[in-house]
């Protein structure tokens, strides 16, 4: 039986969270979601995800931010897979210095949604083998 990839989603726009969780519930995987990144800081500590989905550039928040955010996430659980979503394109650069290798450019359809996670998932599945 494979297990079925556990994802936060990490979003301060509520209603495109609330979308993104049931597009990816939709499709199969268990999803969680915190509006900003303490929250979802907690939310590893109950389960690790195998990947998390979030917003590079939240209210008020910048792209050091992220970096303290993604090497606080590596310190406990570096085998968590990133997938990030922005409008500037600029920020898939930024996220690439990072090891981040999944960024959705916004806006993005569903089908590349749906690409993108199933693509980092297959990276941490084969990872973890």
């Amino acid at each position: 039986m494979t297990q079925v990839p556990s994802i936060i989603v990490v979003d301060d726009h509520t209603g495109l969270q609330g979308l993104l969780c049931q597009i990816l519930l939709d499709a199969g995987y268990s999803v969680r979601s915190a509006a900003h990144r303490t929250g979802a800081l907690k939310m590893l500590d109950e389960k690790t995800p195998a990947i998390i989905l979030m917003e590079w550039k939240q209210d008020g928040i910048n792209a050091m931010t992220a970096r303290q955010f993604i090497d606080s996430v590596h310190r406990e659980h570096s085998d968590v897979d990133f997938i990030i979503t922005t409008t500037r394109e600029g920020a898939a650069q930024s996220a690439g210095d990072l090891g981040i290798r999944h960024t959705l450019l916004k806006p993005f359809r569903v089908d590349q949604l749906i690409d993108a996670v199933a693509n980092c998932a297959a990276e941490v599945a084969r990872a973890s083998a």
